[in-house]
């Protein structure tokens, strides 16, 4: 049975309700004198169904620890959890190795910076891949792709046809970076938010309505944030 959930209770709530969020909360609504092994009868009832929305939450990643930049922080990249290691040193440089994150530098300034130039750097990689698979997926083509710092989005696809995307997504799941290119390329169809669109964006990540709301929750929390 699951037992991790929060009621929440209202006097001008009138019906019971289970609200799954993707930072994994699950949060009980019910009316203030709702009798409570009756809660707890609904709540066993729908352990099944709390169970695999929350798996499926669950494949768009963890939400990220707050990073103070120093060794032992812990930073996920694309959905896998690296640890930090920080040696004091002139070169600037960060590594990526199969479990750690190394940087060396003189400052937590120089720290971030360079932890940023290594996200730039992986970013051009693994969007570049991802593009074309979903190009040809979409049957389309994108004039140009660019990897931008953007304080308030994650991509744009301009009437030129070129793509700008935000290398800050990699702080993010495969599964979310998916959405975010597959969003951007469906413009090349349909320039616009309409509902042919969304059926663009739909035929080729299924799943976009869960990836919209856990990037808006991921946002909200300051996840992608440095």
């Amino acid at each position: 049975m699951f037992t991790d959930f929060t009621i929440k209770r209202s006097a001008k709530r009138r019906t019971v309700g289970i609200s799954i969020y993707p930072d994994l909360r699950v949060v009980v609504s019910a009316p203030f004198r709702y009798p409570e092994e009756k809660l707890q009868a609904f709540v066993r009832e729908k352990s099944s169904w709390i169970e695999e929305k929350l798996k499926e939450f669950a494949k768009y990643g963890p939400a990220q620890p707050k990073r103070t930049y120093q060794s032992g922080d812990r930073i996920s990249i694309l959905g896998k959890t690296y640890v930090l290691k920080v040696f004091e040193g002139p070169l600037n440089q960060a590594h990526l190795t199969e479990n750690e994150v190394l940087i060396e530098a003189t400052s937590t300034k120089r720290t971030k910076e360079a932890f940023a130039r290594l996200l730039h750097a992986q970013a051009a990689q693994h969007l570049k891949g991802r593009i074309i698979h979903f190009a040809n997926q979409l049957r389309v083509q994108p004039k140009s792709l660019t990897i931008k710092d953007y304080k308030s989005r994650w991509g744009t696809c301009k009437s030129t046809g070129d793509i700008v995307l935000n290398w800050r997504i990699l702080l993010s799941s495969e599964a979310i970076v998916d959405y975010v290119v597959v969003h951007e390329l469906s413009h090349l169809i349909e320039f616009n938010h309409s509902r042919a669109f969304w059926r663009v964006v739909g035929s080729a990540f299924p799943d976009y309505k869960r990836a919209r709301k856990v990037l808006r929750e991921s946002s909200r929390r300051g996840d992608l944030d440095l």
